[in-house]
């Protein structure tokens, strides 16, 4: 029976889907490969047909870039062919058919010069971006010489990974971040926040990199506020939560994530965790493929203080 768990999709197609997109654009515009070769590219898409068409047809979802064009592209592609729906029954025959007529759009907006345009700005965006975070930072730490940070990584325990679903991790993460807010949940003041949600490539768990800037003077010791942290995740989350002191885990070179998270500790954090992979599809990318409309992927706010 074909699998229907929503974390199948997007732990294991949407990855793959995302890398057969962009594998597509470098054969289409640098030969990469070698030549395009559309019945290839029919055939080795009907494969795992009825698992991508399931992405496509998600309604309340936003995804990365490439797979945004290919969602575009299958929408007017079944209109074309008159069979819109979200329970999508097709033979064969059609499902070679709305494939070719994905392909051949997808051709034709691959080869388009405006396509690489809108990479391009998009870049800038996102960098524009990450500039104002570095800025923020800097703004809110300027005065302040004695700098504590709390780096964590907030995720779940092994046996939920699997079946943590995006829409999960973001309901949690929403919640998290209300309680955080809120000084009799979390009597601490800090001079900078950020964080960034992010997917392990291993077996696709989520999980989310969080890192607090504090004034050394007040906190010279960490633990009274990274224990109401991990209290608060471990309270959304239901106790399924897990906590990794990232500090800890780089200096002791004891935890898997040591080497991803070697740099987390100044703020060349911007440049390394969040700048990074903005369109990275290899294997190692840590970025999220899809998530909620309006879930936001990594944000960075500034000083919030009591007196």
């Amino acid at each position: 029976m074909h699998p229907i768990s929503l974390t199948h999709y997007e732990h294991q197609v949407a990855p793959r889907l995302e890398q057969d997109i962009h594998k597509l654009y470098l054969s289409i515009c640098f030969k990469r490969g070698g030549e395009y070769d559309a019945q290839f590219w029919r055939s080795h898409l009907f494969e795992y047909f009825l698992d991508w068409s399931q992405i496509c047809l998600m309604p309340t979802i936003e995804c990365g870039c490439w797979i945004n064009y290919f969602r575009m592209c299958f929408h007017a592609s079944q209109r074309e062919l008159n069979v819109v729906g979200l329970n999508l029954t097709l033979n064969q025959q059609e499902s070679e058919q709305l494939i070719d007529l994905i392909l051949i759009k997808l051709r034709k907006i691959f080869s388009a010069p405006s396509f690489l345009e809108m990479i391009e700005d998009k870049n800038v965006k996102h960098t524009k971006r990450v500039e104002h975070y570095q800025k923020a930072y800097q703004q809110a730490t300027k005065h302040h010489h004695a700098l504590n940070k709390i780096n964590l990584f907030l995720g779940y325990l092994p046996g939920y990974t699997s079946v943590t679903s995006i829409f999960n991790v973001a309901k949690d993460i929403r919640q998290f971040e209300l309680l955080l807010g809120q000084y009799g949940y979390f009597p601490f003041d800090y001079l900078f926040q950020y964080q960034r949600v992010v997917q392990l490539t291993e077996n696709g768990e989520y999980g989310m990199l969080f890192s607090l800037t504090v004034n050394g003077y007040i906190y010279q010791d960490n633990s009274a506020p990274l224990m109401q942290i991990a209290r608060l995740w471990n309270f959304v989350t239901k106790y399924r939560g897990m906590v990794v002191n990232l500090n800890e885990a780089i200096t002791e070179h004891s935890h898997p994530f040591t080497e991803m998270f070697a740099a987390f500790n100044d703020v060349s954090d911007f440049d390394r965790l969040l700048h990074q992979d903005f369109l990275n599809v290899d294997t190692d990318s840590m970025n999220v493929r899809i998530w909620p409309q309006g879930f936001r992927h990594f944000h960075g706010k500034g000083s919030r203080q009591l007196y």
